[in-house]
């Protein structure tokens, strides 16, 4: 079996090719240098939160100095003033089309281009695209303090407001898969316990993030699917059991052994802490990615995110690590 079909051998439920190295939001493409073939787990994008934001007049990048970081212009004043947002057109709207481009180059449809033509078209790896999940997406169009006052005082006009963006979301999220997505990788932040708890995170949440995994199920050939909760998601464990997703991400701050125990039939892929990629070694990494495997974790990724301070050589670790651990049986 070749390396995509690996993945999704384990992403659907066989264990003995576990566990799979994979970091969402493409370290891989971005940073190609020093990472050969057999270390990618996965062809991915530079995760950019912004991109769906963007193209509703909201929350933008910016570069200063050489970091990027997101410029709020909330394009809402109110919820219910949800009606005045563009409509979504994932060919025109943004820079949706730069991602949709993006994706077929990952899918081998298009060429690379300078500096990234020596990369290796011909690896066969799941090619994974990324999306902004409903309730963090809305936190980038209208004050986050608002939008959780008015889960109370109006949640008719929130669900409104989500039913527009999720809308939009599965249109973009089809042409993705068009383009030649595999894997759709859903990452909700604001939808973590400490800011929702469970009633709304049962209300606004999950019907959501489980309509976009059943649109990505439905499309016509097998893509997975794959939801980020983050911070420490015990709070809403026996929820998360009733997401239709194929695998759950998680932080450094979840207790995977613990979660394992509460949803055993269901399929985690832990964090490593981001301080052990920062500050340690290949001895404490190879420590903690083992220790994840053996408390029930069937995919290891970086948690929260790759930033460009994290040695490229610890990120090797990683994947040199995981791939001792299969070997080992």
């Amino acid at each position: 079996m070749n390396a995509k079909e690996k993945f999704f051998a384990v992403l659907k439920g066989a264990d003995r090719f576990a566990p799979v190295f994979v970091a969402p939001g493409g370290l891989f493409i971005s940073t190609p240098d020093g990472m050969d073939a057999s270390l990618r787990g996965a062809k991915g994008l530079p995760y950019r939160m912004t991109v769906e934001s963007e193209a509703y007049g909201g929350e933008r990048e910016i570069e200063t100095f050489g970091f990027e970081a997101g410029e709020y212009e909330y394009p809402l004043s109110e919820v219910g003033e949800f009606l005045s947002l563009p409509l979504l057109d994932p060919k025109s709207s943004g820079r949706m089309p730069e991602v949709i481009a993006a994706i077929k180059t990952a899918a081998g449809s298009e060429p690379y281009s300078e500096p990234y033509s020596e990369i290796d078209s011909e690896v066969d790896l799941p090619v994974i695209a990324d999306l902004v999940g409903p309730v963090s997406l809305a936190t980038s169009l209208v004050d986050t303090r608002k939008l959780l006052k008015s889960m109370l005082s109006e949640p008719e006009a929130v669900h409104s407001l989500l039913r527009v963006l999720t809308d939009g979301s599965i249109g973009f999220l089809r042409e993705l898969i068009h383009a030649g997505a595999e894997v759709v990788f859903i990452m909700d932040p604001a939808s973590n316990g400490e800011m929702l708890g469970e009633d709304l995170f049962r209300e606004f949440t999950l019907p959501y993030l489980n309509e976009l995994a059943e649109s990505a199920a439905s499309y016509g050939r097998e893509v997975g699917t794959i939801v980020h909760i983050c911070g420490n998601a015990m709070k809403l464990a026996h929820l998360l059991g009733e997401l239709k997703a194929d695998i759950i991400s998680l932080d450094s701050d979840t207790s995977i052994r613990e979660l394992k125990e509460l949803l055993p039939g269901k399929r985690l892929m832990a964090g490593l802490s981001i301080d052990t990629l920062f500050h340690k070694g290949p001895v404490e990494i190879g420590q903690e990615a083992s220790k994840l495997v053996a408390d029930g974790a069937v995919m290891i990724a970086p948690s929260c995110g790759i930033t460009r301070e994290i040695p490229l050589q610890n990120m090797v670790s990683l994947s040199r690590s995981i791939q001792d651990i299969v070997a080992g049986g």
